[in-house]
């Protein structure tokens, strides 16, 4: 339905918990700016043939901080000490320039809408336009540095409840009343606008990414951080801006979808896009009209338990009825033959 190549409208910086000016041209950051550091080290890139692959997505995102890519040395890179799989590096300014050696790559699972890898970075099929399904993580370390820096970007929704001290935890850990006390004393950095402004741009048919990151204590070695859980690497992560992303309607989906409409044929989209978005998607290629009634419905597995057996919890909402997602109607759900009623 989308243009396969996506664009990079612009980026919208955050800092101690608030949004600051949008940002039009990433190359105009300070080369040590947080969401800079995000940009130019978290990605799937590689480079074969001196040409430079992977995801549509971080090729733009990439290309937009004029940053430069290399494939780092063989065996250990002595300017950090370990092995470097991949190096970026800022333009030179001033006979100045600022290296990352990009250590750890951790990929995608599906189940927690997260990435893990250690390096060596396999060869990987190209999957366009889903972003709000994934995030990915990486490890690096600026050139010069004692200390570790995680990067981390995807969904906005699964990053900004990772950066929560307190949604963080109960996603990542199983809490003792100790551990909730000790996280309430952490800042948290998620915007208390920041679900109003990533509707703002969702509604309007954007593609959003969430960035965050942050610094690994200098006393913390690089044999400790291989032997790191998912868990301990994401903890305590700062949200530091929103990626703004746009691709067009390719020029064949309107006729497409007007042709099948004369000849009473149904259109259904499956998406991995985030629900707004999607739903501008489907007005704009008249998939549906712009002035038609669109109930949102979310559906949620909830295991057996002591107080029942396994059903279906569906949260829904309703422009034109004062449903809340306090709605909630339930489901039995027979596991065995995949039965609902």
């Amino acid at each position: 339905m989308t243009e396969t190549d996506i664009d990079l409208a612009g980026a919208i910086p955050i800092q101690k918990a608030e949004f600051q000016n949008p940002v039009l041209q990433l190359s105009k950051l300070p080369d040590i700016h947080p969401l800079l550091q995000v940009t130019t080290n978290c990605h799937t890139l590689i480079k074969v043939n001196d040409q430079l692959n992977g995801y549509s997505i971080d090729r733009k995102m990439f290309d937009a901080t004029t940053w430069n890519f290399a494939n780092g040395p063989p065996g250990v890179n002595s300017d950090y000490g370990v092995e470097t799989p991949f190096l970026v590096s800022s333009p030179l300014r001033n006979r100045k320039q600022v290296e990352y050696g990009i250590l750890k790559r951790f990929p995608f699972e599906s189940s927690i809408k997260r990435m893990t890898v250690t390096y060596p970075f396999q060869p990987f099929r190209l999957l366009e336009n889903s972003i709000d399904f994934f995030s990915q993580k990486v490890i690096a370390q600026r050139k010069g540095n004692e200390h570790y820096n995680v990067y981390m970007k995807g969904a906005p929704e699964i990053i900004a409840k990772l950066c929560d001290p307190v949604t963080g935890s109960t996603l990542i850990h199983k809490m003792s009343w100790t551990y909730f006390v000790n996280k309430l004393l952490i800042l948290c950095t998620v915007p208390s606008n920041y679900y109003e402004v990533l509707k703002h741009y969702t509604t309007q048919g954007y593609r959003v990414i969430a960035l965050a990151a942050k610094t690994m204590n200098p006393q913390i070695t690089w044999t400790r951080i291989q032997k790191m859980t998912r868990n301990e690497v994401e903890a305590n992560l700062e949200l530091t801006g929103l990626l703004v992303m746009w691709n067009q309607l390719k020029k064949e989906t309107i006729p497409a979808i007007r042709i099948l409409k004369e000849a009473h044929i149904g259109t259904v989209m499956v998406t991995g896009d985030n629900l707004e978005t999607a739903v501008t998607v489907a007005k704009d290629c008249q998939m549906i009209d712009k002035a038609q009634r669109v109930i949102q419905v979310e559906v949620t597995i909830i295991p057996a338990s002591n107080h029942g057996a396994q059903h279906l919890q569906v949260l829904y909402n309703d422009p034109l009825i004062k449903f809340t997602n306090e709605t909630v109607c339930y489901f039995c759900l027979f596991s065995k033959h995949s039965y609902y009623r």
